[in-house]
């Protein structure tokens, strides 16, 4: 599959999506549609852009589709204080998203320290300004992942899967 038809096809579900939204038969807010299109934008920008290898497509499409999670966790979860997480969740963000850029695309050595000392101030400043601590970060992890898990493994084996064959195409390619 290419990344037309795979861009393709996430536009029919984000229509599908749109649609049984609107004639009612799933009930959601503004956020709720929101996040999922972020999500689902996310992934299909991202796939183009690894597949041609366009570093700034790499990187905007990890933060949509990191925007799209954490909108969709704020809608799902009670946040207290979601103004003492917005510039740390945000600072994350952009940090993996630099991240992946580099390890998927290109490795640049001051873009890589530069993402990693973002990511490491999104963290102090969660546990500076906030009341969390290990033992609150792991009981909100495992509860995710206890909720989760079906849909971590399948996104993980699709991710897998994709992988692979692009990588199987550029071998044969060479």
């Amino acid at each position: 599959m290419n990344s037309n038809e795979f861009n393709k096809l996430l536009i029919v579900l984000a229509v599908i999506l749109f649609l049984l939204f609107i004639s009612g038969i799933l009930t959601a807010n503004v956020l709720i549609i929101s996040s999922y299109l972020l999500i689902i934008i996310g992934i299909g920008f991202f796939y183009s852009s690894y597949a041609k290898k366009h570093l700034p497509g790499v990187i905007i499409g990890s933060v949509l589709f990191l925007s799209g999670s954490v909108l969709f966790i704020f809608t799902r979860y009670e946040i207290i204080g979601f103004e003492k997480i917005f510039i740390p969740a945000s600072l994350f963000i952009l940090g993996v998203s630099l991240l992946t850029g580099n390890l998927l695309v290109r490795l640049n050595k001051a873009s890589l320290i530069f993402s990693v000392l973002i990511i490491i101030a999104a963290i102090w400043l969660i546990w500076d300004k906030g009341t969390a601590n290990i033992e609150l970060f792991s009981s909100a992890v495992f509860s995710i992942l206890k909720s989760y898990w079906l849909i971590i493994i399948l996104a993980a084996a699709v991710i897998s899967m994709i992988s692979y064959r692009f990588n199987r195409r550029i071998d044969k390619m060479n």
